[in-house]
């Protein structure tokens, strides 16, 4: 500003020249904006915005999650920002509620915003899982402080189940187990310790939570049946994802009960078919030959009993199909078929005695050999005295 004051014509002209000079600012632009008191202040910042934490931990049983959106560095203007979730080992629907939404800041607000997800508990026994969240799309200016990432863990709140008591009694060529329900499992594992492995592992495949019964098939004239410490040893993992608990061990007595429980029968219920008159039994114990040898009026038939294949639960099968196959004389004049029957040590070859076969002399008997591929037996070869005479009973 400049004071002007009458000092006649002469001096007003001085002053109005003075004036000009001063507009000019000496050489140094006129027409710049002049600093200090009167200037507009820079507009203000408008902040960041991110997670109140990046990594988060909750129980699947606490039921909801809160998770906070900071506005950081400013408040001016409203702005928005986009926070979403995404899977990562755990599921949408199963381990959590999906959440898509919009985060508002208004004008001056930079109060934190406190949003609530929502966590299931599935009843599942599972290892930790986790889940994203993200924010994205800011609004208003406002930028991304990080990443704007926020990993969520789930933890499991199952606990070990509780042990529960393993008894063990005896079938045909099998030892049965039984226990009652354990609370808290999801799967069982029958674990069996040899004189030989010092450690106990685990035979045949998990059993399911619903299971309160195991079948394991033994060969009972190779099994281990020593009493005191050096007899096979079992015992129940009782188990789920937090970890297992063990039952009580039990081991198998003796033999008696396993060879006398049960019993096999013809599916032919004539009368004097005599079967059993011949037995045998394959040195794995996994196939049995019965001779019936006056079957069929009197011509005979052996019948074979067979272990199942082994399948994806093996403790649950069988120890012999209840079904047999029956084989007949494969010539006229075989009476007496199945009158001695013996098989090899695998099963897949089968001997049967006909000792009342009469096709080169009255009752001189022969023997027929069968074999077993792919589960069909066929006759393989007809064995003969070489000097056969009547009654001779060959292959009794």
């Amino acid at each position: 500003m400049i004071h002007v004051q009458w000092v006649g014509t002469r001096s007003w002209a001085v002053l109005l020249v003075a004036s000009a000079l001063a507009g000019c600012g000496g050489g140094g632009g006129g027409n710049d904006r002049p600093s200090g008191p009167g200037q507009d202040p820079p507009p203000a910042p408008v902040g960041q915005l991110r997670f109140s934490a990046n990594t988060l931990t909750i129980d699947e049983a606490a039921g909801t999650l809160t998770v906070t959106v900071e506005r950081t560095g400013g408040s001016n203007g409203a702005v928005t920002v986009s926070m979403s979730t995404a899977n990562g080992s755990a599921t949408v629907g199963q381990d959590y509620d999906a959440f898509s939404s919009t985060v508002n800041f208004a004008n001056g607000d930079a109060t934190p915003k406190t949003i609530t997800l929502r966590v299931l508990d599935d009843e599942l026994d599972e290892p930790n899982e986790t889940f994203a969240v993200a924010l994205s799309n800011p609004t208003g200016g406002a930028t991304l402080a990080d990443a704007g990432q926020l990993t969520v863990t789930i933890t499991d709140d199952d606990e070990v189940p509780v042990a529960t008591t393993l008894g063990i009694g005896y079938q045909v060529k099998k030892l049965a187990f039984t226990w009652a329900s354990a609370v808290g499992a999801t799967f069982y594992r029958l674990m069996e310790k040899t004189p030989a492995n010092p450690d106990f592992v685990q035979r045949g495949a998990n059993i399911p939570a619903t299971g309160t019964t195991a079948r394991l098939q033994i060969p009972v004239h190779l099994f281990n049946w020593p009493p005191g410490s050096a007899a096979t040893q079992y015992r129940l993992d009782v188990c789920n994802a937090a970890g297992c608990a063990a039952s009580n061990i039990v081991s198998p007595e003796s033999a008696g009960s396993a060879l006398t429980t049960g019993y096999l029968k013809s599916l032919d219920t004539a009368d004097q078919q005599f079967l059993g008159w011949s037995t045998a039994v394959s040195g794995d114990g996994k196939t049995v030959a019965l001779g019936a040898f006056l079957a069929d009026e009197g011509a005979g038939a052996v019948y074979i009993y067979s272990a199942p294949a082994p399948g994806t639960a093996p403790l649950t099968e069988p120890a012999l199909l209840r079904q047999p196959v029956k084989l007949s004389p494969p010539v006229e004049g075989g009476a007496g078929f199945g009158s001695s029957v013996a098989l090899s040590a695998n099963g897949d070859f089968l001997f049967v005695g006909a000792m009342f076969e009469s096709t080169e002399a009255i009752e001189s008997g022969a023997v027929f050999v069968y074999r077993r591929i792919d589960g069909v037996w066929t006759l393989d070869a007809t064995i003969k005295a070489s000097d056969p005479g009547e009654r001779d009973n060959f292959g009794e």
